[in-house]
């Protein structure tokens, strides 16, 4: 037999079998396998019977079978048509394909042509139309049902590279399977001017085809196969009336709302529906046999539905409307947002119409399940039905509510990383600036001012607030890459702990410093210094101290630690041999705990916010920008972001104030040493003895100054 082949099956673009006259079986080729597409041309050898053989090209995905003029073809099956192959299949009613096989169109260039394949009505294969000159596929107007048992990713309609197709022409089209969201056809690289017809944008939106294209509108012609009747959507007080397909956005608004009546005949929409700002109307009567709204594109900022703005509207009802808007997409939504009267009071007559409309609602917002329970409704619907947890039959509902654009969730993420790692940073740098600091304070020349007595106290928690950090990051570490977001039970304690100690240190640090500035106020006008001792300064600290410690012991006995069986991501993370646990942090208990401590901090700034001693100023002013970022973060989200996914982030901006609590703290050791004289002048004290008057060894410290305090100082630097 003649059998020809281009290098390898593995590197060629096919097989060529033809012309043989004495060729009665090709059973070799199931044996041949082809590891890159190719297409197989066996053709006109009159006494092969290639039948048997037709499989392969439903078997091997990327195997295309080019069969014509044997004894015997593959008749209906796996077609690929093209000048010389098209007058052995003119019989065709029904074309039966697979997964990526079936009609397959190339090479002509008018597609009269095609003219016998009128006949055809039913595939249930792909159909790829590609590298041709024709300008509408009016030769399958013909074709009423398009449909594949199972499919995966592959496109079932893909028509491309046809620089001159301006329209399709399935005039006939009713049926498309599989549905909801599975039947895919991709129509790039044609000509811009490409438009689709009403009826075939509403029977893709009716079947829920996934769509891909470059260049697509709707077309503009009123002209429709079934005789409906077809208007654009312009000025309503002029429109016909009873129109049932409408072209466009229908926007109905207190300057046509008088003439909303002309609308009642209408069944679809082919753009969007938008009432708002209307100052009469109390229902949508003209929409009451609405079926369908379609687009070819979805902007999520412009919801395909909306109910915005009005004055008298009392309630929203789409009784025929059973699909959700076409495209389909998560973020799809109906919006009912700023009307003067409510729409839905409770959360069952929201529940009962996303079910009906099969449309995720959002109610000034917020989704249906956010608003209050309870309520009476009459109605023929069950409860299972009304609160069924997969209204739109996809698997799940985003209940999630954004009061700003989604997209900016990402940049969220992003700003609250880098805020990590410089409070992470900034608790290295607070803790090494702190040490020294606390030294210089604890000199018997600063231990005479009950200011700096105070300032200890302050210094302490600062230390303790990076101490605390270090700690949890340092722990962290070991666990970042094992599964994310879980630990071991330790770790967890160890992130509480930390927590409980950033409180404890910034309400002692806010409170002492607020002592400081309360107690130079007074003594402005009651000079009292001398009258308190180092000892009543002592008792003042610890006092405040101990108080400070008992607030931050409610944070520990509010935690929530819940166990978890599973890594919640696999795809990122690994099962780690540890039980695993998780810190809710957004438990009710602990929310209310950081509102409060909320409150105090506002309180604490706003209290700081006058003095008239300079050194006090600078750090009532630090404080003051710290402690009121920290209070109005935790506001924000309690009263103006609940039920609010922007909420879980901007607590996560705690990390700000938290930072900021750390810049305040490494401020006070440079306040001090700028604006007191007696501080620099112990700090040169200290350098002229440990770096000019002492010997260079450092193998032998010995104390250099007179009393007690100062060796304690000389001992703990060397």
């Amino acid at each position: 037999m003649a059998f020809g082949m281009r290098k390898s099956v593995r590197e060629c673009d096919g097989i060529y079998i033809s012309s043989n006259a004495q060729l009665k079986n090709a059973d070799a080729l199931s044996n041949v396998i082809s590891w890159n597409p190719s297409i197989w041309h066996i053709y006109d050898n009159p006494k092969l019977n290639f039948g048997p053989l037709c499989g392969i090209g439903l078997e091997k995905l990327v195997i295309d079978l080019d069969v014509y003029g044997n004894l015997r073809d593959c008749e209906c099956k796996a077609v690929l048509l093209h000048l010389f192959s098209l007058p052995y299949y003119s019989n065709c009613t029904t074309i039966i394909g697979g997964a990526n096989k079936g009609l397959k169109i190339s090479g002509f260039s008018d597609s009269k042509d095609l003219s016998s394949v009128l006949s055809l009505k039913n595939l249930t294969s792909t159909v790829e139309i590609y590298e041709t000159s024709f300008e509408n596929l009016s030769f399958l107007g013909g074709i009423e049902e398009i449909g594949l048992e199972a499919t995966n990713a592959w496109n079932i309609i893909l028509i491309r590279d046809n620089p001159e197709l301006r329209r399709l022409g399935f005039d006939s089209l009713k049926k498309l399977t599989p549905e909801n969201g599975q039947f895919f056809a991709n129509i790039p690289n044609n000509h811009p001017d490409l438009c689709l017809s009403t009826n075939e944008l509403q029977v893709l939106a009716y079947h829920f085809v996934t769509l891909r294209f470059d260049f697509l509108s709707i077309c503009q012609d009123l002209y429709r196969k079934d005789g409906e009747k077809t208007c654009i959507f312009g000025d309503l007080n002029t429109m016909d009336a009873g129109c049932q397909h409408v072209i466009g956005d229908v926007v109905i608004d207190s300057g046509n709302e008088k003439n909303a009546w002309k609308l009642e005949n209408m069944t679809n929409v082919y753009g969007s529906l938008t009432v708002e700002e209307t100052e009469e109307m109390e229902e949508l009567k003209f929409a009451a046999r609405l079926r369908q709204v379609a687009a070819l594109r979805f902007d999520r900022h412009h919801p395909m539905i909306r109910f915005n703005y009005n004055k008298n509207l009392r309630s929203v009802s789409l009784p025929s409307m059973k699909s959700a808007p076409y495209p389909y997409d998560d973020d799809q939504i109906i919006e009912i947002y700023g009307n003067s009267m409510d729409i839905f009071k409770y959360q069952k007559e929201c529940l009962l119409f996303q079910k009906l409309v099969r449309t995720a609602v959002k109610y000034n917002k917020k989704s249906c399940d956010k608003l209050p329970t309870g309520g009476t409704l009459i109605t023929n619907y069950t409860d299972d039905f009304i609160y069924d947890t997969d209204p739109l039959n996809k698997g799940h509902l985003d209940t999630r509510d954004y009061l700003f654009d989604k997209s900016l969730i990402d940049v969220y993420q992003s700003i609250i990383d880098h805020l990590k790692t410089t409070y992470n940073i900034c608790a290295f740098i607070n803790l090494f600036v702190n040490l020294p600091h606390f030294l210089i304070l604890l000199q018997k020349e600063m231990r005479s001012n009950i200011v700096y007595i105070v300032m200890i106290g302050i210094c302490i928690s600062d230390i303790t607030h990076s101490i605390g950090k270090i700690t949890q990051v340092t722990v962290g570490w070991l666990f970042q890459d094992v599964c994310p977001g879980v630990y071991p039970f330790y770790y967890i304690m160890v992130d509480v702990m930390a927590r409980c100690s950033q409180i404890m240190s910034r309400r002692s640090s806010s409170a002492l410093a607020l002592f400081i500035v309360a107690f130079r106020a007074f003594s402005v006008a009651f000079p009292m210094q001398n009258s308190i001792t180092m000892t009543t300064g002592i008792v003042i600290v610890t006092f405040i101290m101990i108080i400070c410690i008992s607030w931050s012991s409610l944070y520990y006995f509010l935690t929530n630690i819940v166990k978890q069986t599973q890594c919640p991501d696999l795809f990122i993370g690994r099962q780690p041999s540890w039980v695993m646990y998780i810190h809710d942090t957004f438990g009710k208990s602990e929310g209310m705990l950081r509102v409060i401590d909320g409150y105090m901090a506002l309180f604490v700034s706003l209290l700081s916010s006058s003095n008239t001693q300079a050194l006090v100023i600078m750090m009532a002013m630090f404080m003051f920008i710290s402690e009121s970022t920290y209070g109005a973060l935790f506001l924000l989200s309690s009263f103006f972001f609940v039920d609010f996914e922007e909420r879980t982030y901007l607590e996560q901006l705690e990390v700000f104030a938290m930072t900021l609590s750390m810049i305040n703290s490494i401020a006070h050791c440079l306040i001090c040493f700028a604006m007191s004289s007696q501080y620099r002048d112990v700090v040169m004290r200290l350098w002229n003895h440990l770096y000019i008057q002492r010997p260079s060894s450092l193998l032998n410290p010995v104390p250099v100054f007179k009393g007690r305090d100062d060796q304690i100082i000389v001992y703990f630097i060397i």
